[in-house]
């Protein structure tokens, strides 16, 4: 059976969105209410990234494992490690969240002397809105590519369980995009994993909402006013998604391997308008009678290598043996697409709508991240929100109870007195060494 663990969510997971009645502000008091707008649940962004596990694949590893290796884990020895390795959990979940936050710009550059020409001037403009990218990213290593400890080398796909990863981006109760892909186990696949130490993925499934997609990417508007995308002004949609995975780790000889990039993925496609469904949505589906078009992910990763950790046995041996191997899943989505040769003959009517907007000054959005160990549902937890500065965080229902060890506070943020999680790392008394029990942040 297949097990989902979600790991890193740039959600609002540990949020509740407060829902508008009727478009109107949500009562509460807050800085900035004077110069915030009415809430609208579109304007955040929301990312989801689920890393999936699948407790059968050791099984299915297994027969090609004993081909390669002439015995297993000692017994004894394997208890031993395992109880090491429940008592290194129990003491990870007693961690408190750690927080970074801040006001970050999103979107296009502001166009800096707007007016000074006109057909160039436009032309660069609508050229910088044809271009959107997002890097989501997780805080530090809380991935586990194996549910147990080996005792046979720092490569041992014993106990292997990572199998893919699902990329969701939301807005309001609308889906823009959806990645999902699972670890290929056919025969040639599963041998190449005990043969090279390298894997592959599958797609599963791809959705893409072209009308609510981040493009155009105008930085001066909210969301909810932009110009949404259309085919009759732009073409040659472009969809890519990349993930990079890395990985850090000491080895037997205590060298040091931070942040090594092991494996690259992408999916990339281009969307048109005759490839979406009576929904006006592009979607794909591994096996599926109504795919208008094939899809695949491009890409191969390295194992996740295990670190080195010897130990004393119950009969006071020294035993080598070697962690669950940490990683990091970095994806970043590009969309890009052109204007049509009609938007371009038309320029001079856009070009007088946008001079009516010269005035808008460029919008902030304030970002939040934050990181914690669920102890009941035994995962860590990647939430990063992304809302205008012009919104408070009552507005968006942000609520995160404070932690015994360091905890959240609140702090008000410079651009329209934006509430944001503060707290940032929790450090010792020198100032530097994290308090016990606090994860070390970026």
């Amino acid at each position: 059976m297949r097990k989902i663990i979600l790991i890193f969510t740039v959600l609002l997971s540990l949020t509740a969105v407060a829902q508008p009645d009727n478009g109107k502000m949500p009562p509460g008091n807050g800085a900035g209410r004077k110069n915030a707008k009415a809430f609208n649940p579109e304007n955040v962004a929301q990312f989801n990234i689920i890393m999936h596990t699948d407790n059968n694949i050791p099984n299915k590893l297994k027969a090609g494992l004993e081909q390669q290796n002439n015995s297993l884990t000692d017994t004894k020895t394997r208890g031993f490690f395992n109880d090491v390795w429940q008592s290194l959990r129990a003491n990870a979940s007693t961690a408190s969240t750690t927080t970074i936050s801040g006001l970050a710009s999103t979107g296009a550059m502001f166009i800096a002397e707007l007016f000074r020409s006109k057909k160039s001037d436009w032309t660069k403009l609508v050229q910088r809105e044809n271009k959107f990218t997002k890097e989501l990213f997780m805080l530090q290593d809380v991935n586990d590519f194996y549910s147990d400890i080996s005792t046979q080398g720092a490569l041992d796909p014993s106990f292997m369980t990572f199998d893919g990863f699902e990329c969701i981006q939301m807005r309001g109760e609308k889906m823009v995009l959806k990645l999902s892909c699972h670890l290929k186990t056919d025969s040639l696949s599963l041998m190449r994993i005990i043969r090279h130490s390298k894997f592959e993925l599958e797609l599963d499934e791809l959705y893409f909402n072209p009308e609510i997609c981040d493009l155009p990417n105008d930085s001066t508007q909210q969301f909810s006013e932009r110009e949404k995308f259309s085919f009759e002004n732009r073409q040659n949609l472009n969809l890519r998604i990349d993930a990079d995975l890395t990985s850090s780790w000491i080895n037997q000889a205590i060298q040091v391997y931070n942040d090594q990039l092991l494996g690259q993925f992408y999916v990339q496609v281009p969307i048109n308008k005759e490839d979406l469904n009576s929904e006006g949505v592009f979607y794909y589906k591994k096996g599926s009678d109504d795919n208008k078009k094939d899809v695949d992910i491009i890409g191969e990763s390295f194992v996740v290598p295990r670190s080195y950790m010897g130990f004393l046995d119950g009969n006071g041996n020294y035993v080598d043996g070697w962690g669950t191997g940490q990683y990091k899943m970095t994806l970043r989505i590009k969309e890009t697409c052109n204007i049509t040769p009609e938007f371009e003959a038309n320029w001079k009517t856009d070009w007088k709508h946008r001079k009516k907007q010269r005035t808008r000054p460029l919008q902030k959005m304030w970002q939040n991240i934050v990181q914690t160990w669920d102890n009941n549902k035994q995962q860590w937890i990647t939430s990063i929100i992304e809302a205008p500065a012009t919104y408070v965080m009552k507005d968006i229902g942000l609520i995160v109870e404070q932690q015994k060890s360091g905890g959240l506070g609140g702090a008000s943020g410079k651009s329209g007195g934006v509430g944001a999680m503060g707290g940032s790392i929790q450090k010792g008394g020198d100032g530097k060494t994290p308090q016990k029990g606090v994860m070390p942040g970026m």
